[in-house]
């Protein structure tokens, strides 16, 4: 399993955040980051656990480093891990990914048990007004938290939004002057967020508590819509 993405040879980093298209995003990188061994198995560092893994690994300043992420939607991306939590993780899978880590100890698999013991929680309903314990720490984190320096303000290179993931990435590839090969792994399907929050005031107070620098800061306001899911 790839958990880290960042290369020294092409000085770049990539900041997973859950949700966002990060698995296919590691396997688009994972040729690009051989060079790098992190002391932390866990995929989804934000910028300063980068920073300070890069200064008291290698001596090296993130500021020279080119430091890219996706951010996405974040009403859809609770959906995205409703779907994954309940309809999206089954036995087989579970088993799946046991096999692919090996190691019972290892943190995504503990997040994928939890996830499992808690897929009793099966309506949008009972998952909205459970959040605070039924998610783990780095899915309550939001995008923003994962961005921001020691400073209080964000310092990413590039933001790439989820609803324009190719474009974004056709300009990585300029930039970065390499060729990604970028599939689509874990992909949810669902109706637009407004289906499930269905304008009730007491979801999306609920999601407010929750995610509400991501919906000021990234300016996605609550809407109705069409949407065809990702």
């Amino acid at each position: 399993m790839v958990y880290l993405m960042l290369s020294r040879k092409y000085k770049m980093v990539y900041i997973h955040i859950p949700r966002t298209a990060g698995t296919s995003m590691s396997y688009a990188l994972k040729d690009f980051s051989s060079d790098f061994e992190c002391p932390v198995k866990n995929q989804h560092l934000d910028y300063k656990e980068y920073k300070k893994i890069l200064f008291t690994k290698y001596e090296e300043d993130i500021k020279d480093y080119y430091v890219f992420t996706i951010i996405r939607n974040p009403w859809e991306r609770v959906i995205s891990h409703f779907i994954w939590h309940t309809i999206g993780t089954s036995a087989k899978e579970f088993n799946q990914i046991k096999n692919m880590v090996g190691n019972s100890n290892d943190l995504f698999f503990k997040q994928r048990g939890r996830s499992l013991a808690k897929a009793k929680i099966d309506t949008f309903d009972a998952y909205i007004k459970s959040m605070n314990n039924f998610y783990t720490p780095l899915e309550i984190k939001t995008q923003f938290d994962y961005l921001i320096s020691d400073e209080g303000d964000i310092k990413i290179n590039q933001i790439i939004k989820f609803e324009n993931l190719m474009g974004g990435m056709h300009d990585l590839e300029n930039k970065m002057g390499i060729k990604f090969n970028f599939p689509h792994i874990h992909r949810t399907e669902h109706e637009h967020y407004s289906k499930y929050f269905q304008n009730d005031e007491v979801y999306i107070k609920n999601f407010m508590e929750l995610f509400k620098k991501d919906v000021e800061y990234f300016n996605y306001p609550y809407q109705n819509g069409v949407y065809n899911g990702q």
